[in-house]
């Protein structure tokens, strides 16, 4: 039974007041189990691996509900050497998943060791410095407590997380069928349970706004204490037509759900968020921040990547018609092949009516899309300083496969390759890129792709940026930059990746090229059967390119090239951090 299933059906048990409070203590001791595991696990590895055990973020502040929440948590490691911590993070990720059986609420559990912990902590961001206020220790020493670091958070990542809000925000509202909207819904419902994630979203957007224009740091501590219940009764909404005890209970799971129409009440909440936004990244484009010292160049992949041409093809169509049925306000559309995700910037903030007219027409075709394809509309500016803040975070935004559709002069649509004019990024998109790294690479991986495109691109994609001003923009393109410049290491890294992949990949793409030469020969004699077989090459190529779905074998290479790109980060990180790990290898 899947998790959505698993919650509708315990959401609407707890109904019965009995039921209710055995979830109470199933979550309870959900919390006392894990630290349980956790340190059973460490104490199999070495006696003083584990250091502490912390409950974050929501639950940390007591918000959790029940049936509906996640226990998310952070372990606080000793620094040991690479082979027995790797053999830990096996052990702990494979006997992890038969836990959640019993426990299936426990979510996402971050590690890293204390000196990791204190670097993060000195960042100014978000994350960081609501810690103090949302971690609560369940087993060992409270090192936050102890340091007492309160880093301000900076304007930059606050808006990175708004901008991530908002893709958690538009989800929902775009993918839920109509009957999610207009029939009474219930609280244990699917549409229910995402809308209420919708709402915590609109309302995390709003405290990131006012964390960048608030400047007292006792306002600012006032501002992130409370949970999210207190904040939203703390502001004045009014003229954005919103009121507080609208999202009250969607927030809380308490019937009734909605006092009004629940698709007017999100259409305000997007329009609300798209103005906050608007105004945030207005903020940095006026003012000034510490940029890498020169312009950066960006290596588009030079291979042509296979593309789904349903796929991309049917969401030309849909922004051409986006661009024609709005074009008092939408200027283009970016379309991303990497993420699936759709941009639409916006000449300006939209009024309410033009952004309920807006989402109808995106809802109409949104839920047919990939389920993680989500079509964003954001003013100009915000979408310029999202480029400068999420550059090299590619699950969520990347230069990689982007085309623009534009309106042009004499009204005709016009399709060409995206090219970003960001050259220059801020220093502390980078400096959070090294604080977090490090934490990520301890998760077991998807899939062998995840992590070769994820993990082993992003950190290698990090050392070129730092060091070369050099961006990457996929798996290929950053191996074969790397090792123009560490031979060695990259001979390394193929050595181990060779076993895991259908072919060496250097031969097949020479392979596919000398194919793809031969069929554009025939080009210009015979066009439309050189173009039939050449689409029927390309479906060829990405099968053959697709990696087969096995947890041994994403597990094997993680195991095998984590130390190293552990290694390959602190050396990075050595040069911009205080706190350094022990030498150990």
């Amino acid at each position: 039974m899947k998790k959505s299933e698993l919650q509708q059906q315990a959401i609407a048990l707890k109904r019965i007041p009995l039921v209710s409070q055995i979830y109470t203590k199933w979550y309870q001791v959900g919390e006392r189990a894990f630290a349980f595991f956790s340190k059973r696990e460490a104490k199999r590895i070495h006696k003083d691996l584990l250091q502490t055990v912390y409950l974050r973020r929501g639950a940390g502040r007591h918000e959790a509900v029940t049936a509906a929440s996640d226990l998310d948590f952070f372990l606080v490691l000793s620094t040991v050497p690479s082979e027995l911590e790797m053999e830990f993070l096996k052990n702990f990720w494979v006997k992890y998943h038969k836990w959640r059986i019993l426990f299936p609420f426990w979510g996402e559990v971050l590690m890293g060791d204390h000196n990791e912990l204190k670097n993060w902590l000195k960042t100014p961001t978000i994350r960081a410095y609501e810690a103090r206020f949302s971690w609560k220790v369940l087993f060992g020493k409270d090192f936050i407590r102890e340091w007492n670091i309160s880093t301000l958070p900076d304007a930059r990542d606050a808006f990175s997380e708004a901008l991530k809000h908002y893709w958690d925000l538009l989800q929902p509202v775009l993918k839920l069928r109509e009957e999610a909207f207009h029939q009474q819904l219930q609280e244990y419902q699917y549409g229910a349970i995402h809308l209420r994630n919708a709402t915590k979203a609109a309302i995390d957007i709003m405290r990131m706004h006012a964390t960048v224009f608030i400047k007292n740091k006792a306002e600012l501590e006032s501002l992130w204490a409370p949970g999210r219940l207190q904040f939203l009764q703390s502001l004045n909404l009014g003229k954005f037509e919103i009121k507080a005890n609208e999202i009250e209970n969607i927030l809380l799971l308490k019937p009734p759900l909605f006092s009004a129409e629940p698709f007017s009440l999100f259409s305000k909440l997007v329009n609300h968020s798209i103005h906050l936004l608007d105004e945030i990244a207005d903020y940095l484009q006026n003012r000034s921040e510490e940029m890498i010292d020169s312009d950066w160049t960006v290596n588009y992949n030079s291979i042509p990547e296979a593309k789904d041409p349903y796929s991309l093809s049917v969401r030309q169509l849909f922004a051409e018609r986006m661009l024609l049925r709005h074009q008092n306000i939408i200027e283009r559309c970016i379309l991303s092949e990497s993420t699936t995700h759709m941009y639409f910037p916006l000449s300006s903030s939209p009024s309410l009516a033009d952004t309920e007219t807006l989402l109808k027409d995106l809802r109409d075709v949104s839920f047919s899309f990939d389920r993680f394809s989500v079509a964003m509309p954001l003013t100009k500016k915000t979408f310029h300083e999202l480029e400068k803040t999420s550059l090299l975070d590619t699950p969520f935004h990347s230069f990689y496969g982007h085309e623009e559709i534009y309106l042009s002069d004499s009204l005709n649509l016009e399709t060409k390759t995206y090219v970003s004019p960001i050259t220059r990024l801020p220093k502390q998109v980078i400096l959070k890129s090294f604080a977090e790294l490090s934490f990520v690479l301890r998760f077991q991986p998807v899939n062998l792709e995840h992590f070769l495109e994820k993990m082993v691109a992003l950190v290698l994609g990090l050392r070129l940026a730092n060091e070369h001003k050099e961006i990457s923009t996929d798996f290929f393109e950053t191996l074969k930059s790397y090792g123009q410049r560490y031979p060695k290491r990259v001979e390394h890294l193929k050595a181990k990746i060779a076993p895991y992949l259908k072919a060496q990949f250097e031969e097949e793409e020479k392979m596919w090229s000398l194919v793809f030469d031969l069929i554009g020969q025939y080009q210009n004699s015979v066009p439309e059967r050189a173009s039939c077989i050449k689409a029927q090459m390309e479906t060829l190529r990405r099968k053959n390119r697709e990696l087969p779905e096995s947890k041994t074998l994403s597990t094997d290479i993680w195991i095998n090239l984590t130390p190293f790109l552990r290694m390959e980060m602190n050396t990075m990180k050595d040069r911009f951090f205080e706190e350094r790990p022990e030498l150990r290898i």
